[in-house]
């Protein structure tokens, strides 16, 4: 009933005839500044009413975005950018009233150079935790700015002139193109930021966006893109509006899917399993999700390495994804991201070695037991109690742990909050890329769950970006067996997400996790 609500309300909105799509979501959105938001519906809201420097096609093809085209120097190190003169900014007329009086009279809309030198700037800026910062430390300057050690106007990015942005790089970044059309590379009005005076991001008015759509009304449950009357480049939306809803009740989507009265969703495993699938329905399968122990470093027990590594000696991930009636997979990528390198893996079981391992962490703990909690999906809580008997026969009376089942969103708010201790959570790659999925776990991002920290792991990962095709394999196995060593993740197996598109519904694009594009979406 409050669907048809919602449906009936949106249906208000338009005209007779509007090209209108409803997309399902499992979380509200918490924000809308490209270079802090961090959660996935706020990130997939972005990205249709923003427009970087250039684009990703599906097929992995850079595009031209605001960037009609540019020139790199022979020895990668510099990036030249020519912007399309009528690229230009959507002021709302909400905005437009609101910030009258902060925003000067000569305001322009045309996007610049120096929106894309604001935007950057703030990206690697400390103080804004952009979750995209690990993906511009190869810019000039950008280690040093992370590092409070140089200020964030320093950094290597530089307006020529009102359409030439030049970006200069400390090192090669083969994939320097393809992070540019992430959310934090996205450009930002310096004055219109500072008309916002502190609140840039967070309400209608205070939102200035130049991508296919402009984010026209939201509350916390439903969000509403228009198409917009300002975007001249080259992915003009064919849809009119785009309403995006926030469902709680994954029992009640599945029915309105099979309904059609979604246009797409993204579902688990488990979810896809229930719905009723019509041919009429499109569905695409990634598997980008790898099912994994995690150890929280920051818990007063967990930081003990010597505790992780008991754990660890005595969980035989083998055995857990047997029960589980699952493929084991030891890497430390899902599939989706794993550049192809799915042979031998660390492997930390080792019964012979739980014994020293936890009389030592005893020791250093200064105690004789340890109580700890671990959380899981209900379906994966039978299989959790098996893993907990295993670890009481090695483990002894010294640690007790007490499964505590949850569904998966309290599962992944704990997770992001850091308030868990051990978790058999669903460590998902939001890309096909090896670089950015490795990125994650690096001090620079703010995407790390884990809040794990190694210079050697940010070291490592800076390989990976400098394109050196030759040291890929190895540096690949060296960040697996670095994490493997540190004792915080245990990968046990994989598993697929299914984004599911309704009767007639065409050319929405979603490449995992935030990246669900619906400039092309179409009905037949």
């Amino acid at each position: 009933m409050i669907l048809a609500l919602l449906l009936a309300a949106a249906s208000g909105c338009s005209g007779k005839g509007d090209l209108i799509f409803y997309a399902a979501v499992e979380a509200p959105a918490m924000g809308y500044d490209p270079q802090t938001v961090s959660d996935d519906t706020g990130r997939m809201i972005v990205r249709s009413c923003y427009e970087g420097l250039v684009t990703v096609a599906a097929d992995g093809a850079v595009r031209p975005g605001v960037a009609a085209s540019w020139t790199v120097t022979d020895d990668g190190l510099n990036y030249f950018f020519y912007l399309r003169p009528e690229a230009q900014w959507h002021l709302t007329s909400n905005a437009q009233e609101q910030l009258k009086d902060r925003l000067p009279a000569n305001f322009s809309l045309a996007v610049t150079a120096e929106d894309f030198v604001f935007a950057l700037q703030r990206a690697v800026d400390p103080a804004m935790g952009s979750p995209d910062a690990y993906m511009f430390m190869n810019i000039e300057n950008a280690e040093e700015i992370r590092q409070n050690k140089a200020s964030p106007d320093t950094l290597g990015v530089y307006a020529v002139d009102a359409h030439t942005l030049q970006i200069r790089l400390a090192r090669p970044q083969s994939n320097f193109l393809t992070v540019l059309a992430e959310p934090a590379a996205m450009p930002c009005s310096k004055t219109f930021f500072d008309a916002c005076i502190g609140r840039y991001g967070t309400y209608i008015k205070f939102i200035l966006s130049n991508g296919p759509f402009y984010l026209s009304r939201f509350d916390e449950n439903s969000y509403r893109m228009n198409k917009s009357p300002d975007y001249h480049g080259e992915h003009a939306a064919q849809a009119d509006y785009i309403w995006i809803y926030y469902v709680a009740d994954r029992n009640n989507l599945l029915k309105d899917l099979a309904d059609s009265e979604y246009s797409c969703a993204v579902l688990t495993a488990e979810e896809y399993a229930k719905l009723r699938v019509k041919s009429s329905f499109t569905v695409t399968e990634e598997r980008n999700v790898l099912r994994s122990l995690l150890f929280n470093l920051n818990d007063p027990s967990l930081s003990d390495a010597d505790l992780r590594h008991a754990l660890a000696a005595a969980t035989d991930t083998a055995q857990i994804a047997d029960n589980g009636g699952r493929r084991l997979n030891r890497g430390y990528a899902p599939l989706y991201a794993s550049s192809g390198l799915v042979g031998d893996h660390p492997d930390l079981y080792d019964e012979e070695k739980v014994y020293d391992y936890l009389q030592k962490a005893l020791e250093a703990l200064e105690s004789t037991s340890v109580e700890l909690t671990l959380l899981c999906e209900e379906a994966h809580g039978e299989v959790m109690k098996k893993l907990l008997q295993e670890w009481q026969k090695l483990l002894g009376v010294s640690v007790t742990v007490n499964v505590k089942t949850v569904t998966p969103q309290e599962l992944k708010a704990a997770v992001v909050s850091g308030d868990y201790q051990i978790a058999f959570y669903p460590v998902a790659a939001h890309t096909f890329s090896s670089y950015e999925y490795f990125g994650a776990f690096t001090t620079w991002s703010g995407a790390n769950i884990a809040q794990y920290t190694s210079a050697t792991a940010n070291l490592l990962v800076s390989t990976l970006y400098s394109g050196d095709d030759a040291k890929f394999a190895a540096c690949y196995r060296s960040l697996e067996h670095l994490l493997a060593a540190d004792a915080f993740m245990l990968p046990v197996w994989d598993e697929s997400t299914y984004f599911v598109c309704t009767k007639g519904v065409k050319g929405i694009d979603y490449r995992g996790g935030d990246k669900m594009y619906f400039g092309n979406a179409s009905k037949s």
